[in-house]
C-alpha cells in the first residue's frame, strides 16, 4: 500500500529509492501485524501472565525495537550478509560438497537448514549469555519489566547484525 501511495506522489526518477522505503515500512507493518495475530492469542491462551494487558506499560518502547530490528535490519543488511559473502568468496574449494548438498531432495535441504541454522542461533545466543563482553550487548532483549511477545524484540543492533549475519552462513 505504502509503495503504491508514494508512487504516486513523487516524481517517477525519485520512485526506486521511495520503493525501497515503502518496502521497509511495508514490511514493517505486515511483520507486526502477522506476529501480533499470531502470539497474541498464544500467549492468552498459555501463557503465564493471562492478566497481562495488552498494552503495558512499556509497550511503545518495545514497539521501538520492533521498528529498528524490522526495518533497520532491511538498511543494514549488507552487514549481515558480510560473513556469508566472505566464505562464499573464500571457499570456492567446496564445489564438491555444494553439488552434493543441491543433489538432495529439497525436502532433506530444508530440514538441514532448518537445524543448521536453529544450532548456530543457540548458540550465538547462548554465547551473548556466556561472554560478560557480550552481555552488555544481550542485556537490553532482557530489560523489560514484563515479557510479552514485542518485549522479545528488543535487541542491541550489535546483536541483530549478529543474529542476522551469522545462521546465513549455513
Amino acid at each position: 500500500f505504502a509503495s503504491l501511495l508514494i508512487g504516486q506522489l513523487i516524481d517517477p526518477q525519485e520512485q526506486y529509492i521511495a520503493n525501497a522505503y515503502a518496502l521497509g515500512f511495508d514490511w514493517f507493518v505486515l511483520n507486526l501485524l502477522l506476529t501480533g495475530l499470531l502470539f497474541i492469542p498464544l500467549e492468552k491462551l498459555f501463557g503465564r501472565l493471562t492478566d497481562q494487558p495488552l498494552f503495558r506499560s512499556e509497550w511503545r518502547e518495545d514497539l521501538f525495537y520492533f521498528l529498528i530490528s524490522s526495518v533497520l535490519v532491511q538498511i543494514i543488511s549488507f552487514l549481515s550478509l558480510s560473513p556469508s559473502m566472505f566464505i562464499l568468496e573464500t571457499t570456492g574449494s567446496w564445489s564438491g560438497f555444494r553439488l552434493l548438498v543441491a543433489e538432495q531432495p529439497l525436502v532433506l535441504q530444508v530440514l538441514e537448514i532448518m537445524l543448521l541454522t536453529d544450532f548456530v542461533q543457540y548458540w550465538f545466543h547462548r554465547l551473548f549469555h556466556e561472554i560478560p563482553f557480550l552481555w552488555r550487548f544481550h542485556a537490553v532483549h532482557h530489560s523489560a519489566q514484563k515479557m510479552d511477545w514485542l518485549a522479545g524484540s528488543r535487541m542491541h543492533i550489535v546483536e541483530i547484525v549478529g543474529l542476522r549475519g551469522l545462521p546465513i552462513i549455513p
